[in-house]
């Protein structure tokens, strides 16, 4: 007969191969395989389909019903849906994407904007969610245009990606349905994030509106959005994420929704952590009178995820321009300093060259002169390889003439070899600039968790946020171990 001594040394020995490291996480790239989805209805929500995917780590995504079913933990979503045509006529036309748990429950949604050429429209989305077992994920389109519309089947263009974070810290701020009014124009004000839609390991300070996390690479993504009327047509907006009250981190550059009046400014990069270091999300609008962020936790919010034994790196222009961007063709986007590097897998040459599984991608490109005033075209593309499109962001006019803004965000799983770079198309004068800013400017990703003995970069690798995966097991050791001696105690009393 088992003894509780016995059942122990059991659980133990099961635990201890994964105490060294995070379990290795799970990811999904999912698309339309090519096929437009046409014939979408306006003024409601719509399911959108994924009939195929590139990768599908546990066979978690079901192309199916199109929802991806992870294991119980945090995880990453993002995706972006591209309306190819129908979005014309209506002024004020709104368009949504939003991520649905559940069949019911909105996680966090995307506020669209009209794309640069006629019928279009680009909804970005992605944030951090705390999966339960046996919870589901879905992207779900709402516009409200005068006739139905088409979704790109591009798969560089419309996807869903998502990635398991096991291991990991995390939280997600919000404002928990209460507006912030009487935001000052033409100055950075602090963003209140009164509630905590869950805080994995009591990092999240809402008396601040912070996140203190432990030490490591850290995941940042949210998106601060304007309500209408309150937005001046020529207005500028920033939306940025400021470590210890002073420093930038990045910053997403917003431009005005797809309703009439609002402004959507979502931003996604990648951070590393030192003991004390705490983040806040702070706006700027330069618009003609106060204004006034939207409560929804769906609409505004911070999330953010600590990525133990991660490799990860921030790579930016260090304020130098890139000037001139030549006149619709595809050109390397080049970044000549690292503000982190964990693990060295950023290379001089502007490339990201991850060890061999999940990798997370984002950033985003500003053309801050340059740009042409009517029937611009704006993408910036993360290419594998020199020739294989990973994902591409489409943006629109900037919150400035002449400027243009286009974040991108996706996961894509990586060979041994693989090596990636952002490509920029622009419609120009011929004399297109890039912002050299390190915050307006940026390509971060993240690589999945690296062993320090096995990696030929090891003595990048950040040993901090290895303890505190090694103290997260041991949590769950202490809890398996009470669970255990309530079952003992609860058979004793029988």
């Amino acid at each position: 007969m088992k003894t509780l001594a016995s059942t122990t040394l059991v659980a133990v020995a099961l635990l201890m191969p994964t105490m060294a490291f995070a379990t290795s996480p799970l990811g999904v790239y999912a698309h339309k395989n090519s096929v437009d989805q046409s014939g979408i209805p306006n003024n409601q929500y719509t399911l959108v389909t994924f009939n195929n995917t590139k990768f599908n780590g546990g066979s978690y995504f079901n192309t199916g019903n199109s929802a991806w079913a992870p294991s119980a933990g945090l995880v990453y979503l993002s995706g972006q849906i591209t309306i190819t045509a129908g979005a014309s006529g209506k002024n004020d036309a709104q368009f949504v994407a939003k991520i649905i748990k559940n069949g019911g429950q909105d996680v966090c949604a995307g506020i669209g904007i009209k794309g640069p050429t006629a019928g279009s429209a680009i909804v970005p989305v992605s944030c951090v969610d705390n999966a339960a077992a046996g919870d589901s994920y879905q992207i779900f389109l709402y516009a409200s245009t005068d006739s139905s519309v088409t979704v790109s089947g591009n798969p560089a263009l419309t996807w869903f990606s998502a990635a398991t974070l096991p291991g990991s810290n995390g939280a997600y701020l919000t404002r928990n349905s209460v507006d912030q009014q009487n935001i000052p124009n033409n100055q950075f004000t602090l963003v209140g994030f009164n509630s905590a839609k869950f805080d994995v390991g009591g990092n999240a300070v809402t008396t601040t509106s912070s996140w203190n996390p432990p030490p490591g690479p850290v995941l940042l993504s949210g998106q601060v959005w304007l309500n209408p009327g309150t937005v001046d047509v020529n207005g500028s907006f920033v939306a940025k994420v400021v470590k210890n009250g002073t420093k930038d981190v990045c910053a997403g550059d917003g431009t005005h929704g797809s309703f009439t009046g609002t402004a959507s400014i979502p931003f996604s990069c990648v951070d590393v952590a030192v003991p004390g270091d705490y983040y806040q999300v702070y706006v700027y609008a330069s618009s003609n009178a106060s204004s006034t962020i939207n409560g929804h936790p769906a609409h505004t919010w911070f999330s953010m995820a600590t990525l133990p034994s991660w490799g990860a790196a921030y790579a930016h222009k260090n304020y130098i321009d890139q000037i001139g961007v030549p006149n619709a063709q595809f050109t390397a986007v080049t970044f000549g300093s690292t503000r982190v590097n964990v693990g060295n897998y950023f290379t001089s040459d502007s490339m990201w060259a991850p060890s061999a599984g999940i990798t997370m991608l984002s950033g985003q490109i500003l053309l801050s002169s340059g740009a042409l005033t009517s029937g611009g075209n704006f993408t910036a593309k993360i290419v594998k390889n020199g020739t294989t499109d990973v994902c591409a962001g489409l943006g629109t006019y900037g919150s400035t003439p002449g400027s243009a803004a286009i974040p991108f965000s996706c996961v894509d799983m990586a060979n041994t070899g693989d090596r990636y770079q952002v490509l920029l198309y622009a419609t120009t004068n011929g004399n297109g600039t890039v912002a050299s800013h390190p915050a307006l400017t940026w390509f971060s990703a993240a690589s999945q968790p690296v062993s320090p003995t096995s990696s030929a970069n090891s003595s990048s690798v950040n040993y901090d946020a290895q303890v505190q995966a090694l103290l997260a097991q041991i949590t769950a050791l202490k809890q398996l171990l009470a669970n255990l001696l309530a079952a003992k105690s609860q058979k004793a009393s029988l």
